[in-house]
């Protein structure tokens, strides 16, 4: 999907069924060849799992528990956030998300251009 599109504000906004701003509570590293849910990219090759906690939204509606599980793996062309909390301390995370399989949230660009579906919120 990331290939086909021009990932602009506007079209990755239309696209995502939900909008948030979150934090990462927990961030853990993904082992080479780790099994995917929904999709299987011959790109796989570990990467991180993160959980994040919504602060605000902006679109749509978030997990009744305010918890949100992404996925990045590791490809050519992934920018991939670190898997250490002290990297996001403090930081807050826009994200744009899909409703996906199994009552699960997917990045709206696509597992292999994640960095258009998780940006770091600017701080005013």
């Amino acid at each position: 999907m990331s290939k086909i599109f021009d990932w602009t504000q506007e079209r990755i906004s239309f696209l995502s069924d939900v909008i948030v701003s979150a934090s990462v509570v927990k961030a853990d590293r993904i082992e080479e060849g780790a099994a995917s849910d929904s999709e299987d990219l011959p790109a796989q090759k570990g990467g991180v799992e993160m959980t994040f906690r919504v602060t605000e939204t902006f679109k749509g509606i978030p997990p009744s528990n305010g918890q949100i599980v992404l996925r990045q793996h590791h490809a050519p062309e992934v920018t991939i956030l670190s898997s250490s909390l002290e990297a996001h301390d403090g930081k807050s995370y826009l994200l744009y998300l899909r409703f996906g399989e199994h009552d699960r949230f997917e990045l709206t660009s696509g597992r292999l251009a994640s960095s258009h579906s998780i940006r770091p919120r600017p701080s005013f």
